[in-house]
């Protein structure tokens, strides 16, 4: 399984790092592991021995600058939108906490650690002072101040998209936190997956020395302040406080104020041994956080044989139970007391102790990382199965009907603007509605192993031009009469904004849909749209009557669109499939096949199940023509070196992953921008011949298929 890892940051030991790290340590001996992160300590990772060599990593971007007025937007919902331009494609996405959980990628599992609490049961709990209020964003370490009239407005837009996040699947940590997950997504969860400890191969009785130990982050609704309190009320005993955060000064005057400074120890941040030595003098462990989606520090507390004394409103009370902790009210009095108790009666803390250990043994990093792994796989299998992934691709173009060598001339050299050309057919300018054409291409494209032809219709204010309607019937006829392998299909070009001659149109292509030479893919006949302001504008002039007319086709669009997740939301729920039509204008030269991958892979990731589609070009050239539209735009020309530009769009194919159900190429008779692989003066029969090879390739490939 190809497995890719999307987390906020790992370069600390907090409770979800821990967490997945210890999984990451049990699945990279039968996972391919990429690991994206904006930040990764890698000496972290060594620790608890992931090995640097089979798991990959690449870091995300952050957003720079710490004076930004809108910074919580920019980090939480900005940043992951950034982040997927440099997540590549892979069986199956784990999303660890959010923002994550904001990725868009499919299929994917989220594991909701505990939803953006700021946004939820933490959301009034911070400080206002001068006007402004400090907030905690996980896993960050400091506060965020935010001025206040700024920060409801920021949580407002952030809670709009959280509850839509698009994740697949969701891994909650307690069911505590399935009830928590449940009333923010509406949604039940699909595992519940406590956190594991390592046990200890020997443990030793709780000390004596009336030490109670903390471990944790510090934070102001981690209650700390409890203990501190706590301890102050007692004659005798110590609290260890292990670990880092913006409250330690807080609770170091707070300590000094009530007179104990000698008596409560900040150790800061500490090692995985270092905690181990700290557990083994302790007494017992003590965490009483505000509504704790679960809390490991009891379970580590507990595995190395120690009593806990907890709060009753965390995760951990659904493993230990009253004869293994002290499930105390969050009160300086009531922790206090169990404190003494423990303290003052070393047999009473043995017996809890053991019963502690005895609770967490079944509770293991194995069983946590066993229990995802299987629901990664089940996700990226169910996803092969419903985008039906191992099928050979169809291969097929685009194709264009509108030539007419007769008197007068179309689309051969006529204007400058749009219908000049600088190559001809082999068989000179040709009309497209004549048989002996027809004939000519149908079986130019079989010898090509080409599956099917996308036929071009350009529909203005006026609707179908006759003469395009004619050669297309044409083509349908002869297709049935051979029963040709060769299937079709029509590319809409919308020109309008009146629904009239769109109606028209459609209703056309409804009867060809009738023919058994219509191209079907996944059980449903294609109609292909090309993306332009004109059709957004007909789309949402007439959205209902368009998306009735086209209710009973899989629709798919070609156009300039790299990640469809920029258009309105309407019309991604529009469409059902999405390719590039001059792949040359996505980017840079060098940067090609990078950018090629990047925008297939939004085709794929940005919808729920999409057709997925991958276009390759022979070239581009459209320099001559002198349109107000093209004196503008980049790429005019692009070389096509022989065959060099060609193939070095073929090669990416077997790189694509997922892999593609449509390879469509543009084109195969556009002459007016250079991109055709008919046959021509100016390059003979190379491109078709130089197809028909990679189409062979890809059926050796797919060995099974019969045609």
């Amino acid at each position: 399984m190809n497995l890719g890892i999307i987390t906020k940051s790992l370069d600390q030991h907090g409770g979800a790092e821990i967490y997945l790290m210890e999984c990451i340590r049990r699945w990279q001996e039968k996972a391919t592991i990429t690991l994206y992160s904006t930040r990764i300590n890698e000496n972290m990772l060594r620790e608890f021995g992931i090995d640097m060599d089979r798991v990959e990593q690449i870091i995300l971007s952050e957003i720079e600058g710490e004076k930004r007025q809108f910074d919580l937007v920019e980090d939480m919902i900005i940043l992951p939108r950034m982040w997927e331009f440099s997540i590549r494609r892979h069986d199956v996405y784990f999303l660890n906490g959010g923002p994550a959980h904001l990725v868009r990628c499919s299929p994917s599992v989220y594991m909701c650690h505990e939803p953006l609490r700021m946004l939820y049961d933490l959301r009034y709990q911070y400080a206002i002072e001068g006007g402004e209020a400090a907030v905690h964003i996980y896993p960050e370490q400091k506060y965020r101040q935010q001025v206040v009239r700024t920060l409801e407005i920021q949580l407002e837009l952030i809670e709009s998209l959280d509850r839509r996040a698009e994740f697949g699947q969701m891994v909650v940590n307690s069911q505590a936190m399935s009830r928590y997950a449940h009333n923010v997504y509406g949604r039940e969860a699909d595992l519940i997956a406590y956190p594991g400890i390592n046990p200890w191969a020997d443990t030793t009785p709780p000390s004596e020395g009336k030490r109670a130990v903390y471990v944790g982050r510090l934070w102001y609704h981690k209650r700390i302040d409890l203990l501190v309190k706590a301890i102050a009320s007692l004659d005798e005993g110590y609290l260890d406080i292990v670990g880092q955060g913006p409250e330690r000064e807080p609770l170091e005057k707070l300590a000094e104020e009530l007179g104990v400074d000698q008596r409560v120890v900040f150790h800061g941040k500490l090692s995985v041994e270092e905690v181990k030595k700290l557990y083994e003098e302790a007494t017992c462990g003590a965490y009483v956080p505000l509504r704790e989606p679960f809390g490991m520090m009891p379970l580590e507390a507990a595995a190395a044989g120690r009593p806990v004394i907890v709060a009753p409103e965390g995760g951990y009370t659904e493993i230990l139970d009253e004869e293994a902790a002290f499930i105390v009210p969050p009160t300086p009095k009531a922790i206090a007391r169990a404190m003494k108790r423990l303290f003052d009666n070393p047999k009473l803390a043995r017996r809890k102790g053991a019963r502690a250990r005895e609770c967490v043994q079944e509770v293991t990093w194995d069983k946590t990382a066993e229990d995802l792994y299987k629901l990664l796989e089940e996700s990226a299998q169910n996803d092969r199965e419903v985008t039906g992934l191992g099928g050979r691709p169809q291969v097929g173009a685009h194709y264009y009907p509108w030539y007419d060598a007769g008197r007068p001339l179309r689309h051969w050299n006529e204007n400058t603007d749009h219908a000049a050309v600088t190559d001809f057919s082999l068989k000179g300018a040709y009309t497209s509605r004549e048989q002996k054409t027809v004939d000519r291409h149908l079986d130019m494209a079989e010898s090509a192993g080409l599956d099917f032809l996308s036929i071009d219709w350009e529909v203005g204010h006026t609707g179908l031009n006759a003469k395009d309607l004619e050669a297309t019937r044409l083509l349908f006829a002869e297709v049935e009469r051979r029963s040709s392998p060769l299937k079709l299909s029509i590319l809409l070009s919308i020109r309008t904004s009146l629904l009239e001659p769109v109606v028209n149109v459609i209703q056309h292509v409804a009867d060809f849909s009738r023919s058994p030479a219509w191209q079907q893919v996944r059980g449903k006949p294609v109609l292909w749209f090309f993306i332009s302001s004109d059709l957004l504008g007909c789309y949402f002039a007439h959205k209902d009557a368009l998306e009735q007319l086209c209710e009973p086709f899989m629709v798919v669009t070609t156009g300039a669109v790299t990640a469809p997740h920029h258009l309105p939301v309407d019309v991604q729920e529009f469409v059902d499939g999405w390719s590039l039509f001059v792949p040359f204008k996505v980017g840079n030269t060098e940067n090609w096949e990078e950018q090629w991958l990047a925008a297939y892979r939004h085709h794929t990731n940005d919808a729920r199940d999409p057709v997925r589609i991958f276009t390759v070009s022979p070239g581009y050239d459209d320099s001559h023509l002198t349109a107000s539209a093209r004196i503008n735009s980049e790429m005019r020309a692009v070389a096509r070196k022989e065959g060099q530009t060609y193939q070095r769009m073929l090669a990416i194919v077997p790189n694509l992953d997922p892999a593609p159900e449509l390879i469509v190429i543009n084109s195969f008779n556009e002459y007016h921008e250079n991109t055709h692989i008919e046959p021509s003066f100016n390059h003979g029969n190379h491109y078709l011949e130089q197809t028909g090879v990679f189409t062979a390739a890809m059926r050796r490939t797919y060995v099974g298929e019969k045609r």
